[in-house]
């Protein structure tokens, strides 16, 4: 809470997964001055900023979606090596400058301290922005966020991520692409209650899930051939 308190009033970048839902109802809870600002890229999982727009009422603060064209961007547009750096660096430069000229002096999100560095290009983004993580630099890890998220009321949604990741590196990404996977995956989350992936592959939809998920996965694959697939598998994740 001190962080937070030294660097108010802040805005919090709102992605609509448990980490950063889970920042902003503690800073809500100690009465830190506070607002949300979520990125609507065009590669957000389906679901994320709904439940962003939820939590941020539900706590009565001032909320705000800005639309932010990644696809603009060369870099990942073609889905390249260096995607996940410069669409972090653009979106999270836009929620700074709205953040500014709403009167917030900082911008914070969700990252932790069990996060790596080296699996996250986007990580380096946030530092060379002065974007804080007060979760990180206290050391709060995810297990801690999952004991705060219970006593906040905050729900505990499966880890996800872009959905630039679900294709491969140096694949094309439209808009086209991009709708195939987030409705195929907001159908299966409708079943599918823990880890779940569609990744895309010459056209094929790839339904990637853990063992005990793989019947339901079988049961609802079919379903996916309406969106303009050619093919559907399914993948089993050891964890």
């Amino acid at each position: 809470m001190e962080m937070l308190k030294a660097h108010e009033p802040v805005a919090i970048a709102l992605s609509g997964g448990t980490d950063s839902m889970v920042l902003l109802a503690f800073a809500v809870h100690h009465g830190i001055k506070v607002s949300a600002v979520s990125a609507d890229t065009g590669i957000n999982p389906a679901g994320e900023l709904i439940r962003a727009a939820e939590i941020a009422g539900s706590l009565g603060i001032l909320y705000k979606i800005l639309p932010i064209d990644v696809l603009k961007i060369p870099e990942v547009r073609n889905n390249s090596r260096t995607r996940c750096y410069l669409c972090k660096k653009a979106m999270m430069g836009e929620l700074q400058k709205w953040a500014l000229e709403c009167g917030y002096l900082y911008v914070a999100d969700g990252t932790h301290a069990d996060d790596d560095p080296g699996g996250r290009p986007g990580m380096k983004a946030l530092s060379d922005l002065g974007i804080i993580s007060p979760f990180a630099e206290c050391g709060i890890g995810k297990e801690m966020i999952k004991t705060l998220a219970g006593e906040l009321g905050v729900p505990l949604i499966s880890p996800s991520s872009c959905l630039a990741t679900r294709f491969p590196e140096d694949e094309s990404l439209t808009r086209e692409k991009l709708e195939k996977i987030r409705s195929a995956e907001e159908l299966l989350g409708r079943y599918i209650t823990g880890r779940l992936r569609v990744r895309y592959l010459n056209n094929t939809a790839i339904i990637e899930v853990l063992q005990d998920e793989y019947h339901t996965a079988q049961k609802y694959a079919d379903q996916l051939m309406p969106f303009g697939f050619c093919k559907v598998e399914i993948s089993v994740r050891e964890k």
